[in-house]
Formats: structure tokens, sequence, C-alpha cells
């Protein structure tokens, strides 16, 4: 991304998820959020993408 002139994607973590968001052109922003839950036999994970096209403020929707 250093080479298209963006700078690096912010890293973010609370209530139980992970990801990053990232600037992009045209004032957009996207990223990914992961959340993993364990049980004795297995982990599940859910992993979403957004971009600021889903709503001013994405990250509440992407996180529920």
């Amino acid at each position: 991304m250093a080479k298209l002139g963006y700078a690096k994607a912010a890293s973010i973590e609370s209530d139980g998820f992970t990801g990053y968001i990232q600037d992009a052109a045209l004032g957009l922003r996207y990223g990914v959020l992961a959340r993993s839950q364990r049980s004795r036999t297995s982990t599940l994970t859910a992993i979403t993408v957004f971009v600021s096209k889903d709503g001013a403020d994405p990250l509440p929707a992407a996180s529920t």
C-alpha cells in the first residue's frame, strides 16, 4: 500500500474482535473484522469485510 501512497492500515481490537481499517482512494475506507469462539473440541471463526459505502461508520454494523 505504501507504493500506492496510502497510510498503513489501522489495527483494531475491541469486544472480542480484531481486524483492520484501511483508508483508500476517493475517501473510501474498508476493512476486515474477525471474531473467534472456542469450545472444548472446535473453534468457530466469523470474518466480515466492509466498506464505508455501508454507512458513515461501517464498524458498528460489521461487528454485529
